[in-house]
Parts: C-alpha cells; structure tokens; sequence
C-alpha cells in the first residue's frame, strides 16, 4: 500500500513509502527506473544491490524483498522505511563538536565501510544522503547501486557513470573500484560535517581543514582521507580504522 510520503527521486531511481500488507510496518520500495537508464543498466543496479545484501552489519541497510515489477518490468527492492538521512540531520551530531559526530556518525559508518572492505566491496557513492538516520540516531548506509567488488573485471556488468556526486567523489576515473574511493568519500563526509563553512568542490578543502577545531590528529586523519591523488590516500577503510582507534584510545585514557 502507498503511503502519502513524496516519493524520492534519483537519478537511477524512485524511492516510495509504503504499508507492507503483511505486517503493517512502513517499508521503501526502491523502483530501479531513470530516464538514461538501458533496461541493462537497470539489472546492473538491481544485481549489485542483491549482491551486497549479504552485507550483515548493524550499519548497512538490510533488503527485505526484491523483486521485477509486474505491470511495470522495473525491478524493485524493499528496505525498512528511514525517515530521515544525514543530510537533513547534520546539526544534531555536530552542535556538539567533532568528537560528539566521530563517536556517533563517522566511527559505525567507517565500521561499515571496513565491513564492506573486508568482504571485497567498494561503496563508491558515499555522501550525506546515503546515509540514513533511523529514529534511535543510528547511522545506515544504503544505496550501493554503483558499488564494485574488487575481484571482479571492468567487464562483469554494465558501467554506470555519471550519479557519483562531487565534491564526495575523488577526481580519478568514474569505474575506478579502489577502495580509496570510500576514503576520500568517509574523509568529505567528515569535512562537511564538521567544517564552519560550506563545501562545493575540491579546492575548498584547505580552508574547510582549518576551520575545524578538533584534535589534531583527527585533522591529520581527514586531511590524509582527502587528498586528491589516490597514492597519498589511506588503501582502505580498514587503515582508516585501525588510526581512529588509536586516537579513541587515547581520548579514553584522558577521560
């Protein structure tokens, strides 16, 4: 059943509220369907979020259902209903400061990432609106309609090009699968979080660093996530981690 929810609209997709019949609950259909979509880029998406649902961890969004639409042919996958995403939800997690962001954001969606990293799986379209706030202040990270595994071939599937959203996408190729796409992604994310100023492209970022009043080794941190150049950035979310432990060990210790 629809509910009265606007519907989100992407450019790869639709995203509808609605009643699962069965159990009352709220659920988001996600409808594979976009103007420059090819019915085989359309099966390319659906395929790479199947795939990705094996991904069991508290912060990745968890598929209920999927499906090929009957009257429609668009295929279909159903995930809990999330009312709101980070980008409607940053001043919450960051009137705080940086610490207050890094314990409840950054740090479970790093978590995620190295989760993801560990089993081969490159995010490659990290930004606020891909992750999801539910009403307990959980941060979940959805949509891998574009992510890669790192095993496989350029020539598995269809290449979508063209939704990665600037200034979160690093500047190298758009079928680039490294796992430092997810890096320098995380190392934005924290940048336009926690920044006094707003973010729109790549040279931003120098003024952006120093106007965060955070630790200095969590600005070390953000400013290695975002360099430009792919061999100047952490290799992985699992880097990235084992460095933001040490720090959170040492602000334990200071406690």
């Amino acid at each position: 059943v629809i509910e009265d929810e606007p519907a989100r609209q992407g450019g790869m997709s639709v995203v509808r509220c609605c009643t699962d019949s069965r159990n009352g609950e709220k659920v988001a259909v996600k409808v594979i369907e976009g103007h420059q979509l090819t019915d085989r880029m359309s099966r390319g998406i659906f395929d790479r979020e199947l795939n990705v649902s094996r991904l069991k961890h508290k912060n990745i969004a968890q598929l209920l259902d999927s499906g090929i639409g009957e009257d429609s042919g668009h295929p279909f996958l159903v995930y809990r209903w999330v009312d709101s995403d980070l980008s409607k939800s940053k001043q919450q997690f960051t009137e705080d400061g940086p610490d207050d962001f890094l314990d409840k954001i950054g740090i479970p969606i790093l978590d995620a990432l190295k989760f993801a990293h560990e089993r081969q799986v490159v995010h490659r379209d990290l930004k606020p609106t891909n992750i999801l706030i539910d009403g307990a202040g959980v941060p979940v990270l959805t949509d891998f309609g574009i992510s890669k595994y790192r095993n496989r071939g350029p020539g598995t599937g269809p290449t979508v090009r063209g939704w990665v959203s600037k200034p979160f996408a690093p500047p190298e190729a758009e079928h680039s699968s490294s796992y430092s796409r997810d890096v320098f992604g995380f190392g934005v994310l924290m940048l336009w979080a926690l920044a006094e100023m707003d973010i729109a492209d790549y040279p931003d970022f120098p003024a952006a660093l120093e106007s965060i009043d955070a630790h200095p080794t969590l600005l070390e941190i953000i400013e290695d996530c975002c360099q430009l150049e792919v061999e100047d950035r952490p290799k992985t979310a699992i880097e990235v981690n084992a460095r933001l432990e040490t720090l959170q060990a040492a602000r334990r210790r200071l406690r």
